[in-house]
């Protein structure tokens, strides 16, 4: 069964795989799936002999391994390897960056790879999900106009707000760079002077020689 957990708020679609889903020419008729006490409804169009496609729309209880089954009419299988579980968005970090966006924003928290359809947005925009875990999702922020926003979740029908928002500041300026030559062999400390520098939390210079191609990351 795919996933193996989901929110309890519903609206996850299920991938159950295996063998005789359908016995003869009247489909899935007689061919019905149980989470619990819940039917997941068989999306017939997309479920085939040894695939079944199911939406569980109802909400409800948190519960782990959850005695299910699944029935052709004349045989029935038990499993208890599916869960419900609260997704919780415990902190984010960075709590802001420079307003042209891409940010790796990094969401920490419980269950957050759980479910099908996962989305981060940043006031209503989304957020390009780099990776995702049981417990952290990185994503780049996308460009907005300067101002705070409310960072939330969304797996499937689960809507979850993160307790500090995002703030986007003036993207940074750089005015002059001092010195403006050095030793190919490094160890020069080299000064950048601008405007708004820290909008962007975790900073990174970059030196690109033409001749040779090399790049310096400081």
């Amino acid at each position: 069964i795919i996933p193996t957990s989901a929110p309890f708020d519903g609206g996850t679609q299920l991938t159950i795989c295996g063998w005789d889903f359908m016995l003869n020419s009247m489909g899935f008729q007689d061919t019905s799936i149980l989470i619990g006490k819940n039917k997941c409804k068989i999306d017939v169009k997309n479920s085939s002999q040894n695939k079944l496609l199911c939406k569980v729309n109802q909400e409800a209880t948190v519960n782990f391994n959850i005695s299910s089954s699944v029935s052709n009419g004349k045989q029935t299988v038990n499993f208890t390897t599916f869960s419900f579980v609260n997704p919780v968005i415990a902190g984010i970090t960075p709590s802001y960056g420079p307003q042209s966006g891409k940010t790796l924003l990094t969401l920490k928290g419980h269950y957050l790879n759980s479910g099908k359809d996962r989305k981060v947005y940043i006031g209503g925009d989304v957020c390009t999900i780099k990776s995702e875990s049981s417990t952290a999702i990185e994503c780049y922020t996308p460009g907005k106009i300067i101002d705070t926003y409310p960072v939330t979740l969304k797996i499937d029908n689960a809507h979850r707000k993160a307790s500090t928002s995002f703030t986007y500041k003036e993207d940074p300026s750089i005015f002059k760079i001092e010195p403006t030559k050095s030793f190919l062999s490094g160890g020069s400390t080299i000064t950048a002077h601008g405007r708004n520098l820290n909008a962007v939390a975790s900073p990174k210079m970059v030196i690109q020689l033409s001749e040779p191609e090399k790049r310096y990351y400081m």
